[in-house]
């Protein structure tokens, strides 16, 4: 368990929706599928579970829950189907659900989010790239990528305390970027469209338990 600091952090970034925000012609940015999986509901998260014991028993927050989701933003020439044949490949049937875009789920308090920074080597970003390859059974243009990054859902909480699980628990602020979401923020947010579901620098936003955005 990694006890950071809050003022070793490099950035925390909380993001609110602008409704003047600017649209840029498609062209400029490549081709993005964001895959996202999780658990499904009424199964065990044991990486949710034992985040929230060690919540309580090492920052003293009386946290709820937690639960996880895995992402995988895929910046490649794919279409949508080949999106996804490799979410089906990600996914397991028995024990996960997925979507190329983003599951609807319950609601939570605070969302935050890990991810490497860029030009930090991500090893599950490369591993999942070779699967994609192996799975759509030809290789990537060289300037393709896939990253990864972890979302953890936090229920009784408030964005002072995710911030706090997030420095102390969570990430390495030397190599990790940190994003944190209130739920109706999430809600609001425009991201990738869950088109498909497989079954086989500092704001805030408010207090989320307050319900304040």
């Amino acid at each position: 368990v990694s006890m950071i600091s809050m003022s070793c952090i490099d950035r925390i970034v909380l993001f609110d929706v602008s409704e003047s925000a600017t649209v840029m012609p498609s062209e400029v940015f490549p081709m993005v599928h964001r895959l996202e999986i999780a658990i499904r509901p009424g199964l065990k998260d044991p990486r949710g579970a034992a985040l929230a014991a060690t919540v309580r028993a090492f920052l003293g927050i009386p946290i709820a829950s937690v639960r996880t989701r895995d992402v995988h933003r895929i910046e490649a020439d794919l279409t949508e189907a080949d999106a996804r044949r490799v979410l089906h490949e990600f996914v397991d049937p028995v024990s996960q659900r997925g979507a190329v875009g983003r599951l609807d789920d319950e609601s939570f308090d605070v969302a935050v989010t890990v991810a490497y920074k860029p030009g930090v080597t991500d090893p599950v970003g490369k591993s999942a790239r070779v699967c994609v390859e192996d799975t759509l059974g030809r290789k990537l243009a060289a300037d393709a990528a896939v990253y990864t990054s972890t979302m953890y859902l936090l229920d009784g909480v408030t964005t002072a305390d995710a911030e706090r699980i997030a420095t102390e628990l969570l990430a390495n602020p030397v190599i990790q970027t940190i994003r944190i979401d209130v739920y109706d923020t999430w809600r609001r947010a425009a991201i990738e469209r869950a088109a498909w579901l497989a079954d086989d620098t500092l704001q805030h936003p408010g207090d989320a338990r307050d319900g304040l955005v």
